[in-house]
C-alpha cells in the first residue's frame, strides 16, 4: 500500500494557493480547489562485495553502488547471480 503526503493546494490553473493542509480563502467567484498529494518514495541502495555484480531490482538491472526510488511500503525483489567468476 502506497503512502501519500500532502504537498500543496492549487487552483484550477495550477497556481499554488498554500502549502499547509489547512486552507482559508475568501470566495468571490466560482473556483476549483485541488489538494495535491505526492507519493512517498524510499531510496534503495544496492551494493555487492568484494566484487561489483549486477543484480535485478523488480526485473530491471541495477549495478553495485546504484540507488533506486521505490514507493513507500513496496515489496521489492532483488536477484543476484548465485555464482560469479571474476
Amino acid at each position: 500500500m502506497a503512502t501519500y503526503n500532502f504537498s500543496r493546494w492549487e487552483d484550477g490553473l495550477g497556481n499554488v494557493l498554500g502549502n499547509t493542509p489547512s486552507l482559508t480563502i475568501n470566495i468571490s467567484s466560482d473556483i476549483t480547489l485541488r489538494a495535491v498529494y505526492l507519493e512517498t518514495k524510499r531510496t534503495v541502495t544496492y551494493r555487492s562485495a568484494p566484487i561489483s555484480v549486477q543484480a535485478t531490482l523488480n526485473g530491471s538491472p541495477i549495478n553495485s553502488n546504484q540507488t533506486a526510488q521505490v514507493p513507500d511500503g513496496a515489496t521489492i525483489t532483488l536477484v543476484v547471480p548465485p555464482v560469479v567468476t571474476a
